[in-house]
């Protein structure tokens, strides 16, 4: 069993923790408290900001910028796509017309060179297909 003097300073040990508790908790509200009304401050600031004529003109001008810079990025990337899009195109055709003529001249050809001269006609290049 505990005697009159080890139970007096407990009390006094748990009375100092719960008084630097307090104050702790004291500490850690006014913190609280002063990070909100800064945040608050800050963001009436930034909104008297942009609200004024000098924050509107820089934000419209940023808006407005980024708005044609986005629509140029878009029409480059439309006219890239249809430019490779006319070449696929383009390279089909020739490909196959190729294929057609030289189906066509080794299925008329009489001997073994008129068909080599077919098969070399389908190796000669045009453009980049």
């Amino acid at each position: 069993m505990l005697d009159d003097e080890k139970k007096s300073t407990i009390e006094e040990e748990e009375r100092y923790r719960h008084e630097i508790a307090k104050k702790i908790g004291d500490v850690a509200t006014r913190v609280e408290k002063d990070i909100e009304t800064s945040t608050h401050k800050i963001w009436a600031k930034i909104y008297d900001i942009l609200n004024s004529n000098v924050g509107l003109l820089v934000f419209s001008s940023v808006f407005i910028s980024g708005g044609a810079a986005f629509y140029q990025n878009m029409q480059h990337s439309y006219e890239s796509r249809v430019t490779s899009q006319k070449e696929i195109i383009s390279c089909e055709f020739e490909i196959a017309n190729r294929l057609y003529v030289v189906k066509n001249l080794i299925s008329h050809a009489k001997t073994v060179g008129d068909a080599l001269e077919a098969l070399t006609g389908a190796k000669k290049k045009s453009r980049s297909c």
